[in-house]
């Protein structure tokens, strides 16, 4: 609304503030390389991303309280278990809940042995530098995938705006050293398994799973996201 009232190259520009009970007069910095509109659009993306990241928080919260809960259920369940069996329950509610999750490495029950994800069609993959990449075969496997198989921090890839299978990474808690080959690598797998598969250049969406939900009373392996950057593969490159 003041934009009349801004110059090119000012740093500071005292305004108006008409949305207090009492109007009050404030000085706001501005960047004197920008014009007067990129100031604007720039405090408008400082704002949207701060509002858009207070409603993250309140979805994260609310999953760690309900985690919390579940946890000292566990503890108390623990507390008064009189054998192993009575632990071993308490393991399997922990790890559907995927409050817990298995390092296969470590666990003497898995280690050396592929995972069955619950008889659910997910292929694994391993790559040259030593990254697992995980597909689903068909819309249970996604959903099971993406609800009780990724961690928060693995990455998740869906082509945009088609079917296609969903594609974890993952990252053990390193999404940020996941080298740009593995990404390429993992869009083409979600794009080789996809109703995109005979084109030639196909949009590939990634983001964190903790930003991946699936929206309420929608089909198994429906999903939703946010933050999501984009890879354009090509399906019949190998």
């Amino acid at each position: 609304a003041n934009l009349h009232a801004m110059e090119d190259g000012i740093e500071f520009i005292t305004l108006t503030d008409y949305y207090q009970p009492v109007p009050v007069e404030r000085t706001i910095a501005l960047d004197n390389r920008l014009s007067a509109q990129e100031n604007a659009d720039t405090y408008f993306r400082r704002y949207r991303k701060a509002r858009d990241g207070e409603e993250r928080q309140r979805i994260f919260m609310a999953q760690i309280i309900d985690e919390i809960e579940i946890l000292k259920n566990a503890s108390r369940t623990i507390m008064d278990a009189e054998d192993v069996h009575a632990l071993n329950l308490v393991r399997s509610k922990l790890l559907e809940a995927n409050v817990l999750r298995l390092n296969r490495e470590s666990d003497p029950e898995t280690k050396g042995k592929e995972p069955i994800y619950q008889g659910k069609k997910i292929r694994t993959f391993r790559t040259p530098e030593g990254w697992e990449i995980l597909v689903g075969d068909n819309s249970e496997a996604n959903d099971f995938l993406t609800s009780k198989v990724a961690a928060p921090n693995d990455i998740w890839m869906h082509v945009r705006a088609n079917t296609s299978a969903h594609v974890v990474i993952r990252t053990k808690n390193r999404p940020n050293v996941v080298p740009q080959s593995v990404l390429q690598r993992a869009a083409l797998l979600a794009a080789k398994h996809s109703a995109a598969k005979h084109s030639s250049l196909v949009p590939v969406d990634w983001t964190l799973k903790k930003f991946v939900r699936r929206p309420r009373g929608s089909a198994s392996g429906a999903a939703t996201y946010q933050n999501e950057r984009t890879i354009y593969v090509n399906p019949k490159d190998e």
